[in-house]
């Protein structure tokens, strides 16, 4: 029996999209409302995102494409996507498009009606999209909640334990899988390592994080520039996960280094997100003036290249808020 209620699949829906990677989530149902109602759920919970709806019954595959890489970036609700699998040219393209899109940051959220014959169908017609899928939830709406108090309740909701205990076992799948494609898919491996650390940032697994961090830089010093900012974001996640573990100096080398590459790269975005990361670990670290400054500097990279509005200006605005109380320097 299913232990999962409505609550723990709209929680497990909300942590998958939460960072912006690529993710190709599979939703099936029996509502035609639900489409709408994860619409208003992702609205509330996602406000600043870009956000786009398809009826894959009714757009031309050549104008479906052009906007998904124009916009590059977003969740994109795809409905009715058991009509796109009857169409063999636009299954074909979606399909062969996998390592195209999975190197933005696009999410799509497929809509299939609940039958298990439409994912047999799915996996079979795509299969390099289904070796992707990040999420499959059967969803059925209970009738007698409100979906947007719900929702609000379900933003900030504490994942159960036995969900917990799914991720743990989706994570160790996931290393099996990385442990048998790795020399055969360097384009999937590396997707499949980025899910791997969402995953165990999300679980707490920060030591087993950690492990697959260092197992991602090596791989993926095979693969793609040292200097690049990519290379960048792998270790930007070892410093997160030597954070967590309380290994602050050995974090601190790292975050210095990668904010160096950042600025001779002139890269405004991943400079005030290192600078912010940095500067909280001077902060573990007692140095309150040198996160002090940093800070400073965060929030006027932030608002350069985000403008004042943006999420990451606003934690700019936190943590430098944070830092000034500590020092008691208003």
């Amino acid at each position: 029996m299913n232990k999962e209620t409505y609550q723990d699949k709209i929680t497990l829906l909300l942590r998958a999209l939460r960072n912006e990677r690529f993710r190709f989530i599979i939703i099936q149902h029996e509502q035609h409302t639900i489409r709408k109602d994860i619409e208003r759920i992702l609205l509330a919970s996602f406000p600043r995102r870009n956000m786009m709806t398809f009826r894959m019954d009714e757009i031309q595959p050549k104008d479906f494409f052009k906007t998904i890489f124009d916009e590059s970036e977003g969740i994109f609700l795809l409905d009715n996507f058991d009509k796109l699998l009857q169409n063999q040219e636009f299954t074909f393209s979606f399909n062969q498009r996998r390592d195209r899109f999975s190197r933005h940051p696009i999410q799509f959220i497929a809509f299939l009606p609940l039958e298990k014959e439409y994912i047999l169908d799915l996996s079979r017609k795509m299969p390099d999209m289904w070796s992707l899928r990040n999420l499959v939830l059967q969803l059925k709406i209970p009738r007698d909640k409100n979906i947007i108090t719900e929702t609000r309740r379900i933003v900030t909701a504490p994942i159960g334990k036995h969900l917990q205990h799914e991720r743990r076992r989706e994570l160790d799948a996931i290393e099996k899988r990385i442990e048998h494609i790795k020399k055969e898919n360097p384009s999937l491996t590396m997707n499949l390592f980025a899910q791997a650390i969402d995953l165990a940032k999300e679980s707490g697994e920060y030591e087993q994080g950690l492990s697959l961090s260092d197992q991602y830089l090596s791989y993926a010093k095979e693969h793609i520039s040292n200097d690049s900012l990519e290379y960048a974001d792998i270790l930007r996640n070892k410093a997160s996960f030597l954070s967590n573990l309380g290994q602050y100096k050995q974090s601190k080398k790292i975050l210095e280094k990668i904010l160096k590459l950042a600025v001779s790269l002139n890269n405004e975005n991943s400079i005030a997100r290192f600078q912010n990361d940095l500067a909280l670990v001077l902060q573990a670290l007692g140095d309150y003036e040198g996160a002090k400054e940093l800070l400073e500097k965060a929030k006027k990279s932030a608002e350069q290249y985000f403008g004042v509005d943006h999420p990451t200006t606003a934690v700019s605005y936190s943590n430098l808020a944070t830092e000034l109380q500590n020092l008691r320097d208003y």
